[in-house]
């Protein structure tokens, strides 16, 4: 992404108070892409047609779509662009030219949108605390992205494609799934008002609710390079090298395996030597709580019977994933001291 509004069009973009204006715009619930080589105006094929990433036929987009968006400093070509080189906007609204006297803007598709900044686009952003900008940053993933209230318009013809983006509540245990890979966001940027001169570029905001996401270090967690383990009792994310070790995990018992798998413990992050799993960003919790209430309906299920419910379940990948996490030696909550 560039440092610079995006992207440039040979359209002279409307004002937002233009757009509202029903003489010249007409608000759409929805609108069609199709693939050809160029695009065509709505006055020619009665819809926008722009290349898509997928290749696929036709892109219907509408209100809350993420899509892809071409910049000023992507050329489109016969083949798509790294996915990484493309503006990221969350669309709020769809517009049609509809008057005839504005030549610029008839039959014309324009979208009103919000930003979404990956790690690499926070060149002109600066944020309410400017002491925890880099760090925050490097510690985001790399398919990652911040949503934004920072708004824009866009020309039709500048729309590359949809993007699939899931949604991440990393203060959370119980999250479903990310495949590797994917698009997701867990912190949205509060554009502040801006009260400096001189630097209209700039987009002022900080970043909500991060404090909740902290481990008791202060530091974010880093999905692409680092582990963390919850405590129940505090209900709080902590990294792994951030607690205290506290011994061999059932020393003085001898729980069966249904028990072992059921209290394992919540793990998320990179899995060294493994392969990535969909369930590394997120977490084992949302897998692990639902067997634990598969076992307490089920006491006494024969040891054979509560692995094959579980493999069957989860897969073999996630079986020897927390097989592993079970022969890490316990660690103490450096917080409230609850073993882990």
């Amino acid at each position: 992404m560039s440092e610079s509004p995006p992207p440039t069009q040979s359209v002279r973009l409307p004002t937002l108070d233009q757009l509202r204006r029903r003489t010249l715009f007409k608000r759409l619930d929805e609108i069609t892409l199709s693939r050809t080589p160029d695009y065509i105006a709505l006055s020619q094929l009665s819809q926008v047609s722009v290349q898509t990433l997928s290749r696929d036929a036709s892109e219907t987009i509408k209100k809350k779509d993420i899509l892809f968006v071409v910049g000023p400093d992507t050329k489109r070509g016969p083949e798509p662009h790294h996915a990484q080189t493309y503006w990221k906007v969350y669309v709020n609204a769809i517009y049609l030219g509809v008057s005839q006297e504005h030549v610029d803007w008839y039959h014309e598709i324009f979208l009103y949108c919000d930003y979404l900044y990956g790690k690499r686009d926070f060149g002109a952003v600066r944020l309410h605390r400017p002491e925890i900008k880099a760090e925050f940053i490097e510690r985001l993933g790399e398919t990652e992205l911040v949503m934004s209230d920072v708004p824009g318009i866009i020309h039709g013809s500048t729309v590359e494609d949809k993007c699939e983006l899931y949604r991440f509540e990393s203060h959370r245990v119980n999250e479903p799934d990310i495949p590797p890979g994917s698009w997701y966001y867990r912190y949205e940027l509060t554009h502040l008002s801006d009260k400096s001169k001189g630097d209209n570029d700039i987009v002022h905001g900080k970043i909500k609710d991060l404090q909740e996401t902290l481990c008791e270090c202060g530091k974010t967690y880093s999905p692409d390079s680092e582990r963390q383990i919850f405590c129940k009792h505090c209900r709080r994310w902590l990294h792994v090298d951030c607690c205290d070790v506290y011994g061999p995990r059932f020393e003085d018992s001898e729980p069966t395996l249904a028990q072992q798998l059921a209290s394992a413990p919540r793990t998320r992050g990179v899995v060294e030597d493994a392969e990535p799993n969909d369930w590394n960003i997120a977490g084992s919790g949302r897998n692990l709580n639902k067997y634990a209430r598969w076992v307490e309906r089920n006491p006494g299920e024969e040891e054979e019977e509560a692995e094959k419910y579980f493999v069957d379940k989860f897969g073999w990948a996630f079986y020897n994933a927390v097989l592993t996490d079970l022969k890490l030696e316990e660690v103490r909550c450096p917080r409230c001291s609850t073993v882990l």
